[in-house]
Parts: structure tokens; C-alpha cells; sequence
């Protein structure tokens, strides 16, 4: 073979690989997240803070796609009881799934609203949309829909990254949901401000039992830096749109 099929050839034995490797990490989380006993480390975790951090780190995956994204929230920091750890996987799947499917829409929507009890977050595409009869099987274990199955240039995925998103929801006694049609696909994420304190130990709807574990600790991941109010793209002093406060109207990478 010339040098140049090798190095084809081998191309494509390492994407196969790392579609492996995806596949057994989310297969690990997702039956740590099912069966058996969790323990969840409660904290104080700034809601607004994680998702500017996670939307900074999947910048270049952004770039790389041709997208651009808008984080909008009406406050500079909200701050619920949760695990950090897990809230951060929930909205990296989110924002990975918006990634991938939202291609031809070339942005990204992430608004964040609060009132007194709940914290609500809405991730926006404007790609693909998902059939009206795949929307109820959407958060269901190893569903891909039929654009996925059959777009052999498409994204692909493992099937599994929404199941984890509605387990770490039920976990935290919230609530996630999906629409799509043509002003965009929304995946809706409500979380309460409060963690139930009457609700140390219980199971989710499909079993999974709970232990709630308290801790002082600061909420952010502990894999992940905290978020910089200047980390942004092209104008790191200044944040586009957002008059010098990163989250008071938008963050908008382009």
C-alpha cells in the first residue's frame, strides 16, 4: 500500500476507535446512573457560571462545525443546591446533541430564566428537526433517530447521551422535555433552586436509588476550571452585546 492509503487506512481504524471508546464511556455512565445506588454530592453551584464554562469549552467543537452560540440570562449569577458534576454532564450532552444535529441552523441558542423556586434552561437549534412520532422516544436508552441511523455522513452518536440527561434531571426532581418544528428544537431543562431536604434517600421513576450526600464544597466540577467573566473569544475584555457584563443580556461567540 502507498504511504498515502496507510495513513487513510488508519484514519479510519482510529475514528472507529474513538466511536468505541464514546460508546463503552457512555455505556459506563449510563449503567451507573440506572442500577444499583448513587451517591449525589449537594452543593451550591452557580447555574449561570457552569453553563458559560462549558459553552467556552466547546468552542472550538462550535468553530469546528461552522456554529456560532448566544448564552442569554437575565441574571449574572443564579445559584441552586446540586451536584456540579452531574449538572455539568447533563448540559455538556445538551450542548453536544445541539452541536450536532443544529449544523445547517449555524447557531446555538442557550437562555436561562428564574423565579423564586425554579431555574428553567432552554438549549436551541435551528438544524434538523425531529419527527412529531420520534419526539416521545427521544430521552429512551440506545433510540437514535432516523436522520442518525441513516445519514452515513451524519453525526452518529451511542444513543445514550439523552437517557443520562433525563436520569440526572429526575435525580435533581426536575423535569426535561422536547420540542421541534421550524422556529427551532428546544430541549427544556427545570431545576429547583432547593433540593428537597424531606427527600434524602429515594428512587427515580425507572428505580434508580438516590443517596443524598451534603457537602460545603464549591459546586463546580471539580475536572474544570471555573469560568472566567472575560473568557470570551475575540474580545476578552468585552463580551459582544453584553455591555461589559458576560451574562447580563448575551455571550455570543461567532
Amino acid at each position: 500500500l502507498s504511504r498515502e492509503m496507510q495513513r487513510k487506512y488508519l484514519d479510519i481504524a482510529y475514528q472507529k476507535s474513538q466511536r468505541l471508546q464514546k460508546l463503552i464511556e457512555e455505556l459506563f455512565g449510563f449503567t451507573k446512573l440506572s442500577y444499583g445506588h448513587v451517591n449525589m454530592n449537594v452543593t451550591k453551584v452557580d447555574v449561570v457560571e457552569l453553563l458559560a464554562q462549558l459553552l467556552e469549552e466547546s468552542y472550538p467543537n462550535f468553530q469546528k462545525n461552522g456554529l456560532s452560540y448566544e448564552f442569554i440570562s437575565a441574571k449574572d449569577h443564579q445559584v441552586i443546591e446540586a451536584d456540579g458534576d452531574l449538572l455539568a454532564r447533563l448540559f455538556d450532552n445538551l450542548i453536544n446533541n445541539a452541536i450536532k444535529y443544529g449544523k445547517e441552523g449555524k447557531r446555538v441558542n442557550v437562555r436561562l430564566r428564574s423565579d423564586a423556586e425554579t431555574v428553567t434552561v432552554k438549549i436551541v437549534n435551528y438544524g434538523y428537526i425531529i419527527p412529531e412520532k420520534e419526539l416521545p422516544l427521544i430521552f429512551d436508552k440506545f433510540y437514535r433517530t432516523d436522520h442518525s441511523r441513516t445519514n452515513a455522513n451524519g453525526p452518529g452518536g451511542t444513543g445514550l447521551g439523552l437517557a443520562i440527561v433525563k436520569n440526572i434531571t429526575e435525580m435533581h426532581h426536575g423535569t426535561v422535555s422536547v420540542s421541534s418544528d421550524l422556529s427551532g428544537t428546544v430541549f427544556t431543562v427545570k431545576l429547583r433552586i432547593h433540593f428537597e431536604e424531606d427527600r434524602e434517600n429515594f428512587e427515580t421513576s425507572n428505580g434508580l436509588k438516590v443517596v443524598k450526600q451534603n457537602s460545603t464544597s464549591s459546586g463546580m466540577p471539580n475536572a474544570k476550571k471555573k469560568h472566567s467573566s472575560k473568557g470570551v473569544h475575540g474580545n476578552p475584555a468585552k463580551p459582544k452585546g453584553a455591555a461589559g457584563k458576560r451574562s447580563k443580556e448575551a455571550l455570543v461567540h461567532e
